[in-house]
Formats: C-alpha cells, sequence, structure tokens
C-alpha cells in the first residue's frame, strides 16, 4: 500500500454493504432526496457543499440509485462528458453514460476554464463520494397539523385581548 493511501468505507448505493477500498477520503458527497411531487433526485456535491453536478428526475429510488452508480463509473472517463453552451451564452457540462443518456447535468459557467474546473472536480470527486439520502419533503398537510396548534394558540390569545378590552370599556 502507499504511503498517504487510507482505506475508507466505500458503500454502493445497490449493495447497500461496505467494502474496503484502497482511496483518499473524500467529504464530497451525493444528496438522494425525494422532491415534493414524488420523484427521486440527487446532487453530487463538492469539498465544499457547492453542488457540481444534478441528475435528472427518477420515478423510483432503484432509479436514482443505479443513477449514482452510473456517475460514479462514468466521472473516470473524460470522454463521458459533454461540454454545451446555453441559450443566454454561459457553459455547461453533463455526464453522460455508455448508452448517450444523460445522467447528470452542471450549473451555469461564464468561462471554458471555470467548466473545466468542475469536470475535473466531478472526476475527482465522484467515484468516492459517500452517499446521503435525505429526509422526505414534509406534505402539505403535515406542514397544516403542524401549524394548526400555533394558529389557534394566536386566536386564543387574540380573543383574550380583545375580551379584556371590551370588559374594560363596558
Amino acid at each position: 500500500m502507499s504511503e498517504g493511501a487510507n482505506i475508507v468505507q466505500v458503500m454502493t448505493v445497490d449493495q447497500g454493504a461496505a467494502a474496503p477500498a484502497v482511496v483518499k477520503p473524500s467529504s464530497a458527497k451525493f444528496e438522494l432526496k425525494v422532491t415534493p411531487k414524488g420523484s427521486w433526485t440527487f446532487n453530487l456535491k463538492a469539498r465544499n457543499g457547492e453542488v457540481i453536478l444534478t441528475s435528472e428526475k427518477y420515478e423510483a429510488r432503484k432509479g436514482a440509485a443505479n443513477g449514482i452508480e452510473s456517475v460514479r463509473k462514468n466521472a473516470a472517463i473524460e470522454k463521458s462528458f459533454d461540454i454545451r453552451k446555453a441559450k443566454n451564452g454561459e457553459q455547461y457540462f453533463v455526464l453522460m453514460a455508455r448508452n448517450k443518456e444523460i445522467i447528470g447535468k452542471s450549473e451555469m459557467y461564464k468561462s471554458m476554464v471555470a467548466v473545466k474546473r468542475g469536470i475535473a472536480s466531478v472526476m475527482k470527486t465522484a467515484p468516492t463520494a459517500r452517499l446521503m439520502e435525505l429526509a422526505a419533503p414534509v406534505k402539505k398537510a403535515a406542514k397544516a397539523a403542524v401549524k394548526a396548534p400555533a394558529k389557534k394558540a394566536a386566536v386564543k390569545v387574540a380573543v383574550k385581548k380583545a375580551a379584556k378590552k371590551s370588559a374594560k370599556t363596558a
């Protein structure tokens, strides 16, 4: 083993089991989450916490998990990246699977140098990025139920104040 290399646990999403691998520890992470509409998506965040790649939307968690594994595999292949230009002139890149399907898209960049830095960051961090599954979003009904007691309390206070005011004037 080379000096400076560390053994960390790398968990593959579909296997759910950790296997030792010789890699440098990365604080980069994949954040897997459910959208408010029930689809699944993930972001790859760099060590500084910035989103460097966003997935397409998936109907099921398994599809998103497979997307993460595809990013891990394809991020090491420079030919998998395609640099594109938006209508506003800014540039971005997409990461494509071997079947040429887009598995992730970057943010917009103002310069080619920044695009290349973004690609380098994905190439470096994706293979060893840890996985974090975020909590499902709270449904509107659940949010309303949480807010309801607070609204009731506010109404009670307002009623008491109005009653005191009317008692003073009577």
